[in-house]
């Protein structure tokens, strides 16, 4: 994985430049790199500058047998002159990953930030609309903080009990006595 250290960089860089903070691990970009299907000799690229450093990242990665095909591209601020000749590069591998899977076309997936206006410029030349959309919530706190007290007839359960019993357990409503009905 010695493309996961340099890629955690780059995004690190972008995702600082863009939100002010990484949003994603080393683990993370680890994880990526080994996702099923993904071959990355032929689904993924990277620009460095004449020192190695690199400059970008692009990936389409095809989701099963399904028309789903996640991709992306990460700039370093600086070098967005390299994002055209990449989308190109991935919109046209995720059409080959579609029809070896026997489809038409493709269903794309790609995750822009908020406040990335430039990605999200690209996107919308490119043809892409937003499909969904999630806020991500922090809360930064000074100390400890006490647990919340659990509501009225309930308990709280270790975090291991993952057992089918316990899963059972915690997404059972069981009324209370006011609400049961006569």
């Amino acid at each position: 994985m010695d493309d996961a250290a340099a890629m955690y960089e780059l995004i690190s860089a972008y995702e600082t430049a863009v939100i002010g903070a990484p949003d994603m691990t080393p683990e993370d970009v680890a994880d990526e790199l080994v996702e099923p299907g993904y071959d990355r000799d032929k689904d993924g690229w990277l620009a460095q500058d004449a020192g190695g450093r690199l400059l970008a990242s692009a990936w389409a990665c095809a989701n099963g047998d399904s028309d789903l095909v996640d991709v992306d591209v990460i700039i370093r601020p600086g070098a967005e002159v390299l994002a055209e000749e990449l989308w190109q590069a991935v919109l046209g591998r995720a059409r080959e990953l579609a029809a070896e899977r026997g489809h038409d076309g493709a269903t794309l997936h790609l995750g822009v930030h908020r406040a990335d206006h430039v990605k999200r410029a690209m996107a919308g030349k490119l043809g892409f609309r937003p499909g969904t959309s999630f806020h991500r919530l922090r809360i930064d706190h000074d100390g400890p903080v006490e647990p919340p007290v659990p509501p009225a007839g309930s308990r709280w359960a270790p975090a291991h009990a993952t057992t089918s019993a316990a899963r059972r357990t915690a997404c059972t409503r069981r009324p209370s006595p006011s609400t049961s009905g006569s």
